[in-house]
Order: structure tokens, then sequence, then C-alpha cells
């Protein structure tokens, strides 16, 4: 026998220890546990003391489906800000940490707001709520067992990390996921992928007790990760019964009304029969079944096997949010201003703002195009710009014309295939743009100014533009600054054997990137207004060009909250080519966004003289003429030796090439 000469007392004991360690967890809701065990201390919620999950109705369903004994893995809550989502979070966590000790992970979407949620939530509740305390490992001055990222228990761990560091999430696995604030996510943990993935490693080892808790306020629609997460769910809204007609029903925005300029008559409208319904009513309208009332969570897409929940700000229990009078006038206060709507719909509304100026649509860009062949010169174009953009195992190139009124044009767009650390592709490249573009009128045209991106194989880009700067080949650089000028200064690239830069080095310009992304895309929007036809668009397009190029020119989103460019694709070369090109017209040597009328006029009788025929083809047998070189402003020019005209001053970089 294993207790042989145990006195008969502690083999009591001893068995009574084993009873209890082989006794199954009791299978209780995380709500009724934490209705024992949670106690909310003053400064972490309007209503500190015991938790109590009848003052927020309407969380009791997220949490049944959080517990163990629901079969679901993952739980998606679409939830205003300020409402009861992080509650259910905490209340998620220290369950599992108490009464079903689990391997937990916590990430939020930086290392500083993980830190912050620690301290300024996680930490106090759990030292006011004793059985938590209890099992929680005592903090040593040297023991790591317990800090502020990292808490140790019986039976598991803790772990809290940001969305932004990659070293945070990784090897942090669990069987235990609460990723909260989703929508403030960085696109990736640095060079790793997208950090919810990256987290959900953790649970393929736990299938079969793992839960996942994704929660978050939502944002941009076409950016939203909560968005996105509750499309794919169960879409519960919940449904509460009119205090008149006892109809269910969801409160909806289009309900809510109030007497303009009197916030304080705001009320719901009974979608069923138009009852009146104040806001007083809540008492009766917001309890479920469990709590006594007749209000229920309701899905819209029952074929989900993932619950999902979505509410906003007007259900807010009574002393536990923002009141409806609040609400109104918290609209008012916008005063039409897109900018603070936006922000009210995501925190107040708990929705996404579609907002069609933050997303290009590729298939309505490419309906614009319009049918000319790609390296033809279109009637108008008189001036010619290139950018390249260097790959790994290609050069992109893109050529641009440019006319009267900022009118542009998609002249060529190109891949040529070939290692950039070997000559043989900018050879190829070489090729391209000293082959001239003959117009209409015979007269030949060729590429002004072409910038060449040096963020990559720097020292190979530095080598084709050194020798080449005299023909308006130039080297550029983004800058990761956001509002910085299309284009800025030159710095010296070049060094002599001290170390010092050399002035007559090559040079490599700054450009604004996040400046020329905005530019364009508000080219585009422009060109998208009802009723503005072909002739009065900026930008045109070929009608050869292929789908690739335009889903390329579409592949990033602006995102306003994280205030950044966000790829929603990998290929953007088409995107960054074109601002390139931008770039390349506004050399401060170029300067064709400064052309007045009478510089354009000057180019208008060289390229496109009168005495020619728009309609007929090119000429076979015309010896191409020469193309008139940019004219800066108040500078001397010689068009060509056939055609010129004088303007006061010595020549310069562009009258050069």
């Amino acid at each position: 026998m294993p207790f042989d000469g145990i006195p008969l007392a502690s083999q009591t004991l001893a068995w009574a220890s084993i009873a209890v360690a082989l006794k199954p967890t009791e299978q209780i809701s995380i709500w009724r546990w934490a209705d024992k065990n949670i106690y909310l201390p003053r400064g972490t919620t309007p209503k500190w003391g015991q938790y109590r999950t009848d003052l927020v109705p309407m969380s009791r369903e997220i949490m049944e489906v959080l517990s163990p004994n629901h079969p679901c893995k993952k739980v998606v809550a679409m939830i205003s800000s300020q409402l009861f989502k992080t509650q259910v979070g905490l209340n998620f966590i220290n369950f599992n940490i108490a009464h079903n000790p689990q391997t937990i992970l916590v990430v939020y979407p930086t290392i500083d707001l993980a830190e912050d949620w620690s301290q300024d939530k996680f930490t106090p509740i759990a030292q006011a709520s004793p059985l938590v305390k209890n099992s929680l490992a005592v903090a040593k001055s040297r023991d790591g067992s317990n800090t502020i990222l990292k808490k140790s228990f019986s039976g598991g761990s803790l772990k809290i990390a940001g969305a932004n560091t990659p070293s945070s999430l990784a090897s942090r696995g669990g069987a235990i996921l609460y990723c909260d604030e989703v929508d403030r996510y960085p696109a990736s943990a640095g060079i790793e992928g997208d950090p919810i993935t990256i987290a959900e490693r953790a649970l393929i080892a736990y299938q079969d007790q793992c839960k996942e808790y994704i929660s978050s306020t939502p944002t941009i629609k076409s950016l939203s990760r909560i968005f996105k997460e509750f499309q794919l769910s169960d879409q519960r809204r919940y449904h509460v019964p009119c205090p008149h007609c006892d109809e269910l029903q969801v409160l909806k925005w289009e309900n809510f009304k109030w007497d303009i300029g009197q916030p304080e008559t705001a009320h719901f409208v009974c979608e069923s029969n138009g009852c009146v319904i104040r806001e007083a009513s809540k008492i009766t309208m917001l309890p479920d079944a469990p709590m006594g009332g007749s209000a229920k969570w309701i899905a819209g897409n029952p074929g989900s096997r993932i619950p999902g929940f979505h509410a906003w700000a007007a259900y807010a229990s009574l002393g536990m949010g923002l009141s409806w009078h609040t609400l109104a006038e918290k609209w008012e206060e916008c005063g039409r201003d897109p900018e603070k709507e936006k922000a009210y719909i995501n925190i107040y509304r708990g929705e996404c703002f579609d907002d069609p100026t933050e997303k290009l649509d590729w298939e309505v860009i490419k309906s614009r195009a319009t049918p000319y062949a790609l390296r033809t010169i279109p009637a108008g174009c008189l001036m010619l710009t290139g950018a390249v953009d260097v790959q790994g195992n290609r050069l992109e190139l893109q050529i641009v014309g440019w006319g009267r009124d900022g009118k542009v044009w998609v002249i060529d767009s190109v891949a040529l295939p070939g290692d950039p650390t070997k000559q043989g592709v900018w050879d190829e490249l070489d090729k391209i743009l000293l082959t001239p573009m003959i117009n209409r009128f015979g007269v030949s045209m060729l590429v002004r100014a072409c910038g060449i991106d040096s963020n990559y194989l720097t020292d190979e880009v530095l080598k084709y533009v050194r020798t080449r700067e005299h023909r308006g080949i130039f080297a550029l650089h983004g800058s990761k600054i956001q509002g910085r000028q299309a284009i800025g200064s030159a710095t010296q690239q070049d060094r002599n054997a001290r170390g010092n830069k050399k002035k007559t080095g090559v040079k490599s310009w700054l450009i604004g990137a996040d400046t020329l992304k905005h530019t364009l895309f508000l080219w585009l929007q422009a060109d998208g207004k009802d009723g503005m036809d072909e002739t009065n668009r900026r930008v045109h397009f070929s009608q050869g060009l292929p789908d690739e190029y335009f889903t390329q020119l579409c592949a990033e989103i602006y995102d306003p909250h994280k205030k950044m460019w966000v790829k929603q694709q990998t290929r953007n070369e088409a995107l960054d080519t074109f601002i390139y090109n931008i770039a390349a017209s506004r050399h401060p040597k170029l300067r064709l966004h400064l052309f007045r009328e009478s510089d354009w006029a000057r180019f208008e009788q060289v390229i496109e003289p009168a005495t020619g025929d728009l309609f007929s083809p090119p000429p076979t047998d015309l010896k191409p003429a020469e193309t008139p070189a940019a004219p800066p402003q108040d500078e001397k020019i010689s068009f060509s030796t056939q055609h010129s005209q004088t303007i006061k001053k010595s020549p310069n970089f562009a009258t050069r090439w």
C-alpha cells in the first residue's frame, strides 16, 4: 500500500488532498463566478464595489459563451468605447487564473498600452478580489514570476504583449487568448506578419480547451479588423422590448430622434408602432430572461459557429455610460465636420465609418481608361517624365506625360526582368529612356526627368545615376515623416578618401511619399465626381494597361487613426512609380507645377505646331524634331535649332538635357 507505516490521520489527510486534486473543476459560467468573486475598486469603474452582471445585463451572454462549458472557440465583440467589452475581458482573464487555471496571453496594440492595462485595470481588480489575489504569486524583488507584463499562478501564467513588438508575441503561447482594441494593431508585427495571426498560433496546441476573445471599437470599414471578424460571426444584436407594445427591436441610430437644438428631448421611436421610448425605460428594457426581462441577443447570421456581438452607447445602463441626452448633444457638436462625425460613428455608435475618400476601387479607376495605345503621345501631352522602382529581380518603369491644367497621361508601364546587381537590366532601361516617342505632329519626345528609388540596392542605383544626371536621371528616397513637401533637398552621396562628402558627387533627392500619395488620391477622387467627362479628367489611363496595374495603383489605404498608409496587397509598384513621376515633374529645375500659360504656349508651338495634322499618323519619312527643354521661369531656353524662344538667364539643368 502506498501509505504503509504512515499514521492513519496523515493517510486521511493525504487521501483528502488527492480527492481534491482529482475533483473536476466546477462547471460554472464566468458571469456567475464574477458576481461572487470580482470586486471593483474605486477608480476602475463608475460603479465600484462587488461586480454585478445585472448592472450590465447585455454582457451576460458574452461571458456565457466565453465560459469553458460552451463549445465555441472564438468570441467577437464589436462594441462602443467605454461600454463593457474590456470588463468582460477582465472577468474572462481572472476566471482563468483563479477558477480554471490556464496559460493566458493578452495582446494590446502597443507595449505601453499593455502596461497601462496591467497597472490600471488588471492589477487593481486582481488585488481587490481575494480569490484572484491568492492565486497570483507574490512579487519578490529578485523574482521574475510576477512583473507588469508577466504573472504566475498555480497551473498557468499570464503574459501581456504589445502587437507592435514581435519579441513580445514570440513564443508566448497558451490556451486563452484575449486581443483587445484590434483595430489599433499595426498592420504587421515587425516583419513577421499580422499580430492576431501570430498570437493565434499559440492556440494550436490547445484546441480542446482553447478560447479566444477578440474585441474592439471599429474604425474605417476597409481597414477594420473587428468588422471583418464580426462579418464572419453569427452577428448578434441586442433586441429590447418596447415599453409600450412589447415588440422586440434593435435600438437603431435612424430611430434615435430629438428636436434640433434640444438634445434633452432625445428618445427612440418604436420600429413597430411608432411609440415614443424614453431613456428611463431602460430599467425594464435591458434585462434578458435570466435577469428577469425579455431582451435577448438575436443572430443575424445564425449559420456561423462564432458568436459575435455588436452594441453601441445607447444601450448603456443608467449611470453606467453616456445618457441619450449626451449622445444627442455630442452629435450636434460635430457640426457636420467629417472628421468629428467619423470619430463619433466609431466611438459612440460602434460602427465602421465607410469613407469613400479612404479607398480607391481599382475597377472604377480602370473604367475611366481611354482608347489610346501605350507608348503613343495623346494630344495635349507636352512633356514626359519617368520613374523606376527597384525590385530584387526586375526594374519597374512607368512613363507619364504632362500637359496644361495639370493633365496627366500614363504613357507606359513596363517590368524589365533582370538582376539589378548586374549591368544588363540597366542597359535595357537605358535603351527605353533613350528611344524617342514621336507624336502625331512628327515631333520626337524623350523622357526629360526620371527618378529612381534608391531605398533598395542603393549602391546600384547611385552607380547608374552617377553618369546620367546630365540627362535628368536622379536618385530619390522617400521620407518617413508625414507632411513633407513633394520633393525636398538633395544630399550628396559620394565621399572622398577622408570620408567627407564630395561637393560634386551624385545626389539623392528626398521626397514626401505621404504627401504625394495624398495628392494622387485627391486627383483620382476628383476625377470620379458625378458628371465628370473624359475631357475634363485630370488623370488619363490607356486601355492597354492590365488589371494588375490598377490593383497596384489602389493597393494602399490611408488610416487616419494610425496616420499612415496601409498596404492592402503586397505589390504596389504602380502607385510608387506614379508618385515618383509627380516628384520628377516637380524637380526644382523642372517645376512643371509652376508653369504659366505662356510657358505651355511656348512648348505647344514646338510640340504641337499649328501646321501639323492632329488626326494623321506620324510621317514615316520625317526626321524627328528635337523636343524642347523645360522652360523654368525667367530662364533662357533653346528649344531646337529649328524652333527657338529666348528668356533671359543662363542655361541650366533643364536646358542641358
